[in-house]
């Protein structure tokens, strides 16, 4: 007491500002970092708990920054980071999140009538590999305020799915290129896409034995594009379809390539089939082991250009190409 006493004013003055601080904005305490504003809720363990932070609906934006999350101790349906419902908009900002299981996500949207930004976000291997999805949008309600992960950003770090995508017509935009490898899940998942802009940049892929790199079901409206696609020795049976798109019939949504290298260990090239479906892609290379190199059934392929295929077949698989009712 008396060495407290004996203390300086400014330092009392000090440290006192710094406990009102940690309480305005949060502190994670060991877990190091911030998250700011009263929409947050945050937790110093993970044990047994469904979400490391949350948000939810309230007034003003939300920040969570500068930290590291582990993951351990996540369950099925949980994720390290979970934005439900928050009228405004988030920004998660200098994150690294590690040790995500199977069945776990980094960083899980939904429903969100305020956008949410990723500044820097990393899915890493720091404590333990990751198994789980890295990000995932609107598996249990659409959101409709854009979704952006920025170039700085680095979530391919999972041989799960890097990017799941559910019912919706809001857009999403992703700055940062994809690189996997070793993926046990579809790279690239999209359901029901029913407007809006989704738009990748490059995407890479190696070695993932999914059913597929990028899967598109039920894609009835709004645009989907990619950058520079190459994939390489994918599939582990000759059922999976390195790229696989499908609409329902009457479907007013497009899927665009810019260049589109494919190359198949034991699987599928692309297929795309739904009546009224556009796929395009300005220029590729598709080198086919174990299925179809191309498969286009009732789709509008108005522009859809590749330099080379090679089809190696197997088994009872004779088609290179096949073209239905473009």
């Amino acid at each position: 007491i008396e060495a407290y006493y004996r203390t300086d004013p400014k330092t009392i003055f000090e440290n006192l500002m710094a406990q009102v601080q940690d309480m305005i904005e949060g502190n994670l305490g060991a877990t190091g970092g911030t998250v700011t504003q009263n929409t947050v809720i945050a937790s110093n363990s993970n044990g047994g708990a469904t979400s490391i932070v949350a948000t939810a609906a309230g007034a003003g934006n939300s920040t969570i920054r500068n930290t590291v999350f582990d993951g351990v101790g996540l369950g099925a349906g949980d994720a390290a980071i979970s934005v439900n419902g928050a009228a405004n908009a988030v920004t998660i900002n200098n994150v690294e999140i590690t040790n995500i299981g199977a069945g776990a996500t980094g960083v899980l949207l939904n429903n969100n009538a305020g956008g949410v930004a990723l500044t820097d976000v990393d899915l890493t291997n720091q404590v333990a590999a990751n198994a789980g999805t890295a990000l995932g949008i609107d598996a249990g309600g659409a959101s409709t305020a854009a979704i952006t992960v920025d170039a700085a950003s680095d979530i391919d770090g999972t041989t799960g799915t890097v990017v799941s995508i559910g019912a919706g017509a809001r857009n999403v935009t992703f700055n940062a290129a994809i690189n996997a490898a070793n993926n046990v899940d579809n790279v690239i998942d999209i359901a029901s896409q029913s407007g809006g802009a989704i738009q990748f940049g490059a995407v890479t892929s190696a070695n993932a034995t999914g059913e597929s790199v990028i899967e598109v079901t039920a894609h009835s409206a709004g645009t989907l594009t990619f950058g520079n696609v190459a994939i390489t020795g994918f599939g582990n049976g000759g059922t999976d379809t390195a790229i696989e798109l499908t609409g329902p019939g009457g479907s007013t949504g497009s899927v665009t390539f810019a260049d589109l290298d494919v190359a198949t260990a034991n699987g599928a090239g692309l297929t795309a089939s739904g009546a009224g479906l556009s796929v395009s892609a300005t220029s590729g290379d598709f080198n086919i082991t174990g299925g179809p190199a191309v498969n286009l059934s009732s789709v509008r392929a108005l522009n859809f250009a590749l330099t080379s295929i090679t089809a190696n077949g197997s088994g009872t698989v004779a088609d290179g190409v096949v073209l239905f009712n473009l």
